[in-house]
């Protein structure tokens, strides 16, 4: 998780001693937005937020991580196409935000807000109620996914990680909190996961953000690093791994998608290049939905090296 969302980590590094402060100034920050959101409806709340999220993030460090970004997904587009959908995807951000903080509203509403796709494989699966790995991305209402959990009647589990900012730590977990799922730090996630998965329990991970230490897969055509954790996990438990999609529809409806199953392939014995090649399908599931409407995906950091060169071959 970041350190800061507004303050710039720059300047908290030219004078540390501000640390304190600037974490306290962001945690009554959004303690006072998210309280006051959270009196408005949620269509009002989403307005709100997106609105606000639009105006200031532009303005914010993170814009010119999700403006890199951009040029490998769009590497076409000018530097001016490009700021504005910056702003579209802090927008969409504010949405996000207000879905999640309004999230108990809306899936108290699931009859008439959602709408639920399943492959026929995934459907098989989850009528048997067999443990299943779900994987999804920063794409669309991704907040909104644990519809799932109520609609087709399982329990999951979900790794967090720790805000640093102590301000914001009890505040965002607690928005969290969804009957039907279990939240864990992310600490020991690999065997915690593993445990769930063993009692019955579905799990979900979000796997779209850099990891540095990760495998080097092609997305958008070019190695980032990547997070094989879900693939590993779905190989050792024998469980099978799932892309799951959200999208918004008009007048603030919402579609589930759970994909086919990836596939393990059965030409690769070892582990590590089976759970590589089973990662760069989910990779080229997100870009599907990614290049649908790219201002959906609120990736914040940096996704690919420094060094890295977009590719116009890959984005047709």
């Amino acid at each position: 998780m970041p350190e800061y969302y507004l303050i710039p980590k720059r300047l908290i590094k030219r004078w540390p001693s501000l640390r304190r402060a600037a974490w306290a100034m962001e945690g009554y920050f959004f303690k006072a937005l998210i309280g006051g959101a959270r009196l408005l409806p949620p269509e009002r709340a989403g307005k709100l937020l997106s609105w606000l999220f639009g105006l200031v993030g532009p303005h914010t460090a993170k814009a010119t991580k999700a403006d890199a970004n951009l040029r490998f997904v769009l590497p076409q587009q000018s530097a001016r196409e490009r700021r504005a959908m910056v702003k579209q995807i802090f927008g969409n951000l504010g949405l996000a935000t207000a879905e999640l903080l309004s999230a108990n509203r809306i899936l108290a509403e699931r009859e008439r807000r959602f709408e639920f796709i399943a492959d026929p494989v995934t459907t098989a699966l989850l009528a048997a109620h067999q443990p299943i790995l779900f994987v999804t991305a920063h794409i669309g209402a991704w907040n909104l996914g644990n519809a799932m959990v109520s609609h087709y009647g399982f329990e999951a589990s979900y790794l967090y990680a720790k805000e640093p900012n102590p301000y914001l730590h009890e505040l965002f977990y607690g928005m969290r909190k969804i009957p039907g799922i279990h939240l864990y730090p992310n600490t020991g996630g690999l065997l915690r996961l593993h445990r769930e998965l063993a009692a019955g329990r579905s799990v979900g991970l979000v796997v779209d953000t850099r990891l540095d230490e990760g495998e080097l897969i092609p997305l958008f055509g070019v190695p980032a690093p990547t997070n094989t954790l879900a693939a590993r996990l779905a190989l050792r438990t024998r469980v099978p791994l799932i892309p799951v999609r959200t999208e918004r529809l008009p007048n603030h409806r919402y579609r589930i998608t759970a994909g086919p199953p990836i596939k393990v392939p059965e030409d690769i014995q070892e582990e590590l290049p089976r759970a590589i090649a089973m990662t760069a399908e989910i990779n080229r599931r997100f870009e599907e939905w990614i290049r649908t409407d790219p201002a959906q995906w609120v990736c914040l950091k940096r996704r690919w090296p420094k060094d890295a060169v977009p590719t116009l071959e890959a984005n047709p």
